[in-house]
C-alpha cells in the first residue's frame, strides 16, 4: 500500500489506508490527504463502481499527487451522479482521519498484520530454557530429590517444545513485492507521455514502451530530415540526449525518459487468490471489452531424479499474459482489482494515419 498508519486509540496497529478510505468514503469517490506535516508528502485516492481505482492510491509531492487527480478525473466525470470529492489539497486533512469513523469490524477488515518469524517461535523456548537452567543453578543443592524433579521437569518442557522450535523450510521472495503496482506503473507511464510528440523536427512518432524504469520513444527520420537538428530539439524539449544506430545510417532516433526513484512504501506484497479465481477474474474484465488473453505458466526449475531439492519452496505460481487493444492501458485497467498483478511492459505503437495501438505485458501471481 501507499501508506499505512497507527492511529492513537489503537496501540501497535497499522492500517492500509487505502482500505480505509473505501470503508470510509465509499466505492465512488476520491480524496487527497496528507501523510507528513513535516514534509511535502501527499497520498491521493480514489474509489469507483464499488472498487478501488488504479489510478489511485499513489503518493508523492502536492503537485504530483495533484496531477494524479486531474488524471483520474480526466477519465472519469466528475460531475457524475455519485462521484463524490472526499478531500482537497486545500482542505489539509490528515490520512489518519480516515480510521476515525470506521467501526471495529471495518478496523479489522483493513488491519496489517504482523508475520511471525523462526525467531519470535524460537525466543519463548529459549527464554524458558534461560529460566530454568537459571533457577536450578540456584536451587538448593543440598535437596537433590527436588532439583532432579526440577531438571526432570525443564526436560520435559523442552522436549515439549521441540516441534514448535523446528525452523520452518525457506520461502522464496514473492518476485510482485519488488515490482511496481499496476497503478504506479501506468501513473508514470501516463504522466511521462503525456504530452506525446507526433513529430519532433522532422523525425515522425512510430513507437514507444513503458517500463519500470522508464519510457523510450522511437523516431524515424523523414526525407529531409538530419540526425544533428533532431538531437538538438529533443535536447531543448527534453534536456536528454538522444540515441541513434549512426552505422545503420541514422535512420532512427530514440529517447529513454526514466521515471522517478519510487518509494519503499509504494511495492506491497498482498496475499494472493488461487489460480482459477486469479485468472477468471482477469479474463472476464478482458471479455467485457471483447478481448482475448493466453496464459503462460512460468514453471519453478525441476529437480532432477536423485538430486536433493536445494532451492527455497514456492508458495505461488505465476502466469505471463499480453494483451492488445486500441483502448489506452489506463481506461482498459479502470475498475479493476490488481491484486497479485505486474505490468512488465506497456507499448504505444503510432500508424502513419496517426491511430495508436496498445499492448500490454505481465504476470499475473496466484496461490500455490
Amino acid at each position: 500500500m501507499a501508506g499505512v498508519v497507527s492511529p492513537g486509540r489503537v496501540r501497535h496497529r497499522l492500517y492500509a489506508l487505502a482500505v480505509a478510505f473505501q470503508l470510509s468514503e465509499g466505492g465512488n469517490a476520491w480524496g487527497i490527504y496528507r501523510l507528513s506535516r513535516d514534509e511535502d508528502l501527499w497520498v491521493f485516492f480514489a474509489a469507483s463502481g464499488g472498487q478501488l481505482s488504479v489510478m489511485g492510491d499513489v503518493t508523492g509531492s502536492r503537485a504530483f499527487i495533484e496531477s494524479a487527480a486531474q488524471n483520474f478525473l480526466r477519465f472519469n466525470d466528475a460531475d457524475a451522479s455519485g462521484l463524490r470529492c472526499a478531500a482537497t489539497a486545500e482542505d489539509g486533512r490528515d490520512a489518519t482521519t480516515l480510521t476515525d469513523r470506521l467501526s471495529g469490524a471495518q478496523l479489522k477488515r483493513c488491519r496489517l498484520r504482523k508475520r511471525l518469524t523462526p525467531l519470535s517461535l524460537i525466543l519463548p523456548a529459549v527464554v524458558m530454557t534461560f529460566a530454568v537452567a537459571s533457577g536450578t543453578y540456584w536451587y538448593d543443592v543440598a535437596s537433590q530429590k527436588a532439583e532432579q524433579a526440577a531438571a526432570a521437569a525443564a526436560f520435559r518442557a523442552r522436549m515439549a517444545m521441540t516441534p514448535e522450535n523446528k525452523v520452518a523450510p525457506a520461502r522464496a521472495p514473492h518476485p510482485w513485492a519488488s515490482q511496481p503496482p499496476v497503478s504506479v506503473l501506468l501513473s508514470n507511464c501516463w504522466l511521462t507521455r503525456e504530452p506525446l510528440y507526433a513529430s519532433v523536427a522532422g523525425w515522425r512518432f512510430t513507437d514507444g514502451e513503458c517500463l519500470p524504469e522508464g519510457l523510450r520513444e522511437r523516431f524515424i527520420a523523414t526525407p529531409g530530415a538530419t540526425v544533428e537538428d533532431f538531437a538538438r530539439r529533443v535536447k531543448e524539449l527534453f534536456g536528454l540526449s538522444a540515441v541513434f544506430n549512426l552505422s545503420e545510417g541514422g535512420k532512427n532516433g530514440d529517447i529513454f525518459i526514466p521515471f522517478r526513484k519510487y518509494r519503499a512504501g509504494e511495492y506491497t506484497d498482498e496475499v494472493l487468490p488461487g489460480a482459477d479465481a486469479q485468472l477468471m477474474r482477469f479474463i472476464s474484465h478482458l471479455q467485457r471489452r471483447n478481448l482475448d488473453v493466453k496464459f503462460t505458466e512460468v514453471k519453478p526449475p525441476a529437480v532432477a531424479p536423485g538430486q536433493e531439492k536445494t532451492t527455497p519452496v514456492q508458495d505461488w505460481r505465476e502466469f505471463t499474459f499480453s494483451v492488445s487493444s486500441r483502448l489506452q492501458p489506463e481506461l482498459l485497467m479502470q475498475d479493476f482489482d490488481a491484486t497479485g498483478l505486474r505490468l512488465t511492459s506497456v507499448s504505444i505503437t503510432m500508424s502513419p494515419k496517426g491511430q495508436y495501438a496498445y499492448t500490454i505485458k505481465g504476470s499475473i501471481y496466484a496461490q500455490n
